[in-house]
């Protein structure tokens, strides 16, 4: 999975050349998204938490150029909730990270991006008799925003965080980018 979203990376931001025309959009923006999570973590063969929430992230980026910009973001998965190891087990995520994204300018009012990075995450797992667990996670994503205007968008993106152990979760949101 890694390797399909570097190439596809790779091959959006090489293909400047074939861009529509956008206004300079260099500077910096404020995201708010919120939507639907998955938290999947598996201890073992049959032992496998899958749960569900609605989360929100909030990102501050800088986009330095019209094909790239740096941002850093909180993101909270909510409180997904599963039946696992034979009880009522209720996991809450949280994350700070840091990425840097692609844009590719489809038209005046669409552009298309792809995000790559690394969050941070804590986690507090119910019951878990004190359990919190922290932990980095690879951050990767693609994002379609419809421009209103110069300043202001409408974003569609899907994250997926994949752990270093065997934990993943996901979170795909709409929101509001507000670039100044």
């Amino acid at each position: 999975m890694r390797k399909t979203a570097s190439f596809l990376a790779l091959g959006m931001l090489c293909s400047g050349a074939c861009h529509a025309q956008q206004n300079d959009t260099r500077g910096f923006a404020l995201l708010y998204g919120v939507g639907p999570t998955t938290i999947e973590d598996e201890d073992g063969p049959g032992d496998v938490f899958d749960g569900s929430d609605t989360g929100w992230s909030l990102e501050v980026e800088y986009r330095f150029s019209v094909y790239f910009g740096l941002g850093l973001n909180r993101t909270s998965f909510g409180e997904d909730t599963d039946f696992f190891n034979g009880t009522d087990t209720t996991i809450e995520v949280e994350g700070t990270g840091y990425f840097l994204r692609g844009y590719l300018p489809v038209s005046d009012r669409v552009t298309l991006s792809l995000r790559f990075g690394e969050t941070a995450y804590d986690a507090d797992v119910d019951p878990g008799f004190g359990t919190f667990l922290f932990d980095n996670a690879i951050d990767y994503g693609i994002a379609g925003d419809f421009n209103f205007n110069e300043s202001l968008a409408l974003r569609l993106e899907h994250r997926i965080l994949d752990g270093e152990r065997q934990e993943e979760g996901s979170i795909t949101t709409i929101g509001v980018r507000w670039q100044f």
